[in-house]
């Protein structure tokens, strides 16, 4: 057995002799695993019959050179386990060292004795302290069960996947556990083919495991050239699941996305922003990207590099796609400055974001004849050109709950979707906080702004709403059909009445803000 450090061999005669001397115990636990280094474990007390290993741990310091460690192990009944502890080897300098050794459990003495253990541990002879922990039965487990179309494409969800890219599979009875992969988990630079005895093969291949739950397993697929249906099975200590096929494409391009049900790319700015709308991720560091921007978009199933980068390997170094990629926007081809994998099976595209563009874009990339599905929609900036105002001009009167269509300067329910301002109070500690709401994009100013001063770029960084109104103030709005009003609160007040009767008075007019050159101006 070996401390994380070097030792020298001392002769069984000296260890004997040594006096007992005061070292000092920094800490002592059983864990379930041992990170590299004197790196601080997860304590455990308890542990079960499928469990690989029982580790003890412990660190020593002013520990003078020559100094022994030594274990015993204790069976519930009472026995010494002859198959672990003793001493380690005499210290060959002073110091501070950590200490290690396991219990092999699935498969091995701990799982034959369940129940209590004991570990004693000793320096130079002298008890240091002495540790308890349970192994429990492990209930019996039932077999792995794939669902029906249960294997998936890691990015986009389809039934389709591709080597040494991104994979989802969905069932039961896959584990108790629920955690990804961790460092302890590598073995050098080789990605883990378990985790907690869960396995899985694609083609029969082992496929290299990152995250685990009972119903969702996420897996890196191997390298594998064969292309058609192949089988996906999931292996545990229950056995081995029916196997499940699905199509395997040499490429199987997607895109990851913010939000399934919105479909916005992952995409980052080089700055380090999201680059998608402000609504999209609240609370966070986001805006919406324009032409001339380059952005980073990330995916999964492009194909093999150049250099090629095994799938068993952690990603060292980036390496650029073997095939060409394009991406467009819509229709519009964008410059695709690099594209490679930047992580294991995580492909990496800088792209630059094609001029005239605004709105959502349609989103897609090609390689190798592959195309990823349709549905992706990267939010970008408004438009360069704003509509040319009508000099429309009206007034408005609005109560709590009750909002303004401007196309008709009808006052509706705040609940009708063709409300282009709302307004409606949202309840705090009883106090009735107002709010317009309902424009697609809104912001106070204090005195009269100068729309043609405002930028429509500017203007797409404003929130839908704005809190408690105030008289005398102004009010530039985007309505949902894309014309800019500016509204000036005459008044506002509750008519000396409760606080639900609040109401509030507009003038407005159609204006026109400054056109967005597409500079960043």
């Amino acid at each position: 057995m070996k401390p994380s450090a070097c030792f020298a061999v001392f002769a069984l005669s000296a260890i004997l002799s040594l006096p007992a001397r005061a070292v000092t115990v920094d800490g002592k636990m059983m864990t379930k695993t041992v990170p590299s280094g004197c790196a601080l474990p997860t304590a455990a007390t308890s542990f079960s019959t499928a469990d690989a290993k029982a580790n003890l741990w412990f660190m020593l310091s002013d520990a003078a050179a020559g100094g022994v460690a030594s274990s015993e192990w204790r069976d519930p009944n009472g026995n010494v386990e002859t198959s672990i502890g003793g001493p380690w080897q005499a210290l060959s300098t002073a110091g501070t060292f950590c200490f290690h050794e396991a219990l092999t459990i699935s498969g091995g003495r701990g799982a034959s004795f369940p129940g209590t253990w004991t570990v004693k541990v000793t320096w130079n002879g002298a008890l240091l302290f002495t540790l308890t922990f349970r192994i429990d039965k492990e209930s019996a487990i039932s077999a792995p069960v794939i669902e029906s179309g249960g294997v998936r494409h890691g990015a986009t969800f389809e039934p389709v996947i591709s080597a040494n890219s991104w994979v989802t599979i969905y069932g039961s009875n896959f584990t108790t556990k629920t955690r990804v992969w961790a460092e302890s988990d590598f073995a050098g630079n080789k990605l883990p083919t378990e985790l907690e005895g869960v396995r899985v093969t694609i083609n029969d291949k082992p496929a290299y495991i990152y995250f685990i739950s009972p119903g969702q397993i996420n897996v890196l697929a191997p390298d594998d050239e064969v292309v058609g249906t192949v089988p996906v099975r999931v292996i545990t200590a229950g056995g081995t699941s029916a196997p499940a096929n699905v199509e395997k494409r040499r490429f199987a391009p997607g895109f990851f996305l913010f939000s399934q049900e919105n479909k916005n790319p992952a995409a980052v700015h080089l700055d380090g922003a999201f680059a998608t709308s402000p609504e999209m991720l609240p609370g966070t560091n986001s805006r919406r990207p324009k032409p001339g921007d380059i952005i980073l978009l990330y995916g999964t199933g492009f194909g093999r590099t150049n250099p090629p980068i095994a799938a068993s390997d952690v990603v060292s170094t980036a390496a650029e796609l073997e095939n060409a990629a394009a991406v467009r926007f819509g229709s519009t081809r964008a410059e695709v400055l690099w594209a490679g994998v930047a992580g294991s099976g995580l492909v990496q595209l800088n792209v630059r974001v094609p001029a005239g563009l605004s709105g959502n874009a349609a989103l897609t990339a090609e390689v190798g004849g592959a195309s990823t599905p349709a549905g992706a929609v990267l939010p970008l900036q408004s438009g360069s050109t704003p509509p040319p105002s009508t000099g429309a001009k009206g007034k408005a009167s609005l109560k709590i709950y009750e909002g303004y269509r401007i196309s008709d300067g009808q006052v509706v329910s705040s609940s009708d979707d063709t409300a282009d301002l709302t307004f409606y109070p949202v309840t705090r500690f009883y106090v009735p906080t107002p709010y317009l709401g309902a424009a697609e994009r809104i912001k106070e100013f204090e005195t009269k702004p100068d729309p043609s001063a405002i930028s429509t770029a500017e203007i797409d960084s404003w929130k839908n709403s704005v809190e408690a109104p105030a008289g005398g103030y102004w009010y530039l709005v985007r309505s949902k059909a894309g014309r800019y009003y500016l509204f000036h609160c005459t008044s506002f007040d509750n008519q000396g009445k409760a606080q639900s009767y609040w109401q509030i008075n507009f003038e407005w007019e159609e204006v026109t803000p400054r056109p967005w050159r597409g500079d960043g101006c």
